[in-house]
């Protein structure tokens, strides 16, 4: 079973799980309307998540 390192490389970094306990609740939720439906990122989120 072989995987390309594009599929695995950082994958278990900033998991859900990972981003479910470090980001406040509400910031969680806009990334992930951002991630799952497109919505666009507001760069308020997008400071908090790079602080992350």
């Amino acid at each position: 079973m072989s995987k390309n390192v594009g599929e695995i490389f950082g994958s278990n970094v900033f998991s859900d799980v990972v981003m479910k306990e470090r980001l406040p609740k509400e910031t969680y939720k806009a990334l992930k309307r951002t991630i799952d439906g497109g919505e666009r990122l507001k760069i308020e989120v997008a400071n908090i998540v790079a602080n992350a």
